[in-house]
C-alpha cells in the first residue's frame, strides 16, 4: 500500500475508532470502584509499549550514528585529497615560469581591487562598485590577458590567497570543509580543465608554459598527486595532468563530498520523529497522567471521566502508532 492510500485510510479509521470508543464509554462506562484497577493496568500496558518504542528508537539512533561516522570517515578521506589538490594549485601559482603573463595578475588586483573568481562569474553582484569594476574588466579591458587572470583566480579561489595562507608545508593540518566551501570549489575546478584542456587551443595556448613549474616543487607535487590517486602517480606533470585533476574533483570528489556532507548535516529522519511523538503521547497520557490522577483526591465522576478519556486517547494513539510503524517499515525496506 502506498503512502497516500495509507494516510487516507488512517485519517478515516482513527476518527471512527475515536467515535466508537466515545459511544461505548458513554453507554456503559466502568463504575468508580473499578477505576483504580483500570489505571494500574493502563500504566502497565502503556509502560510496556513505551519501553518497546524506546528500545526501537535507541537502536535506530545507534544505527544512524554509525552511518554518519562511516560517512564522516569517507569525507575525511576525500578532504585529505582536496587539501593535496589545493597544495598542488599553490605550487602552480608560485611557479612564475609557468605563467607567461604572471605580472598581469598583480596589475589586475591593483586596478580592480576586491574582484575575485566568484564575482567575475556572478550575474547578480549585489555591491554596485564591484559590479561596475567587473563590467569594466569584462567589457572594456583591452590591456590584461583574460585567460591568465581567470585561470589564476580559479586556482586562488580553491586554494585561497597564497600570500596569506602558508599552511602548504604543514603535514598535520586538517580541514573540515563546509558545504559553502565545496560548492564554491566546483566552478573553478571545471574552469581549470576548461583552460588547460577543453579550450586550450582557443584560449590558453601561448599563455602558459606547463614545463615551467619550479623545480623545487616537483618532488612535493609528485607526492601530492600520488596521494590523490595512484593512477596519476607516473603521469607527466603538465597541463594535461592538471586538467585531469580539475575534472576529477569537479565530476567526482567534490560532488561526493557534497552528497555525504549533506547527508550528515540532515536532520533526523521524519520516520524517527513520527515514532518519537507517538511515544511522547503514549507515555504522557498512559503513564504520567494516570499517576497524576492517583495523586489527587478527585470526585468519583471526574476520576472516571479523566481515566476513560485517557484510555480512549491511548487506544487511538496506539492505532496511530501501528499505522506509522507500518509506514516506517515500508520506508526502511524499500530499495534505494
Amino acid at each position: 500500500m502506498n503512502a497516500n492510500k495509507l494516510n487516507s485510510l488512517k485519517w478515516i479509521l482513527l476518527p471512527l475508532i475515536a467515535l466508537m470508543i466515545s459511544v461505548i464509554f458513554y453507554k456503559g462506562y466502568a463504575p468508580a470502584s473499578r477505576i483504580l484497577n483500570i489505571q494500574n493496568y493502563f500504566i502497565t500496558v502503556s509502560g510496556i509499549i513505551s519501553g518497546i518504542v524506546i528500545a526501537y528508537l535507541a537502536s535506530k539512533l545507534f544505527n544512524l550514528k554509525q552511518e554518519r561516522e562511516l560517512r564522516q570517515r569517507e569525507i575525511n578521506k576525500y578532504s585529505i585529497k582536496l587539501t593535496h589538490f589545493r597544495r598542488i594549485l599553490y605550487c602552480i601559482m608560485h611557479s612564475h615560469e609557468f605563467w607567461k603573463y604572471r605580472n598581469q595578475v598583480d596589475i589586475f588586483k591593483e586596478k580592480y581591487p576586491g574582484l575575485n573568481f566568484e564575482l567575475l562569474h556572478d550575474q547578480n553582484i549585489q555591491d554596485k562598485k564591484l559590479e561596475e569594476l567587473a563590467n569594466n574588466f569584462l567589457l572594456k579591458n583591452t590591456e590584461l590577458n583574460y585567460t591568465t587572470i581567470d585561470l589564476f583566480l580559479a586556482m586562488e579561489s580553491i586554494y585561497g590567497d597564497p600570500k596569506r595562507q602558508t599552511w602548504i608545508y604543514d603535514r598535520t593540518i586538517h580541514f573540515n570543509y563546509s558545504l559553502e566551501d565545496l560548492y564554491r570549489f566546483m566552478m573553478p575546478s571545471n574552469q581549470i580543465w576548461y583552460f588547460l584542456e577543453g579550450r586550450y587551443a582557443k584560449h590558453t595556448e601561448g599563455q602558459i608554459n606547463d614545463q615551467g613549474i619550479w623545480v623545487l616543487f616537483k618532488d612535493n607535487l609528485r607526492d601530492y598527486i600520488s596521494q590523490i590517486d595512484s593512477k596519476f602517480k607516473d603521469k607527466k606533470i603538465d597541463r594535461h595532468l592538471l586538467a585531469d585533476l580539475g575534472t576529477e574533483f569537479y565530476s567526482f570528489y567534490l560532488p561526493k563530498m557534497i552528497e555525504l556532507t549533506e547527508l550528515n548535516q540532515a536532520p533526523l529522519p521524519k520516520t524517527f520523529l513520527i515514532i518519537f511523538w507517538n511515544l511522547i503521547v503514549i507515555f504522557v497520557i498512559g503513564v504520567i497522567l494516570p499517576l497524576f490522577i492517583q495523586s489527587l483526591d478527585l470526585w468519583d465522576k471526574w476520576n472516571v471521566i479523566l481515566t476513560l478519556s485517557s484510555v480512549g486517547i491511548i487506544i487511538v494513539a496506539f492505532f496511530n502508532l501501528l499505522f506509522d510503524f507500518y509506514k516506517v517499515m515500508n520506508e526502511e525496506i524499500r530499495p534505494t
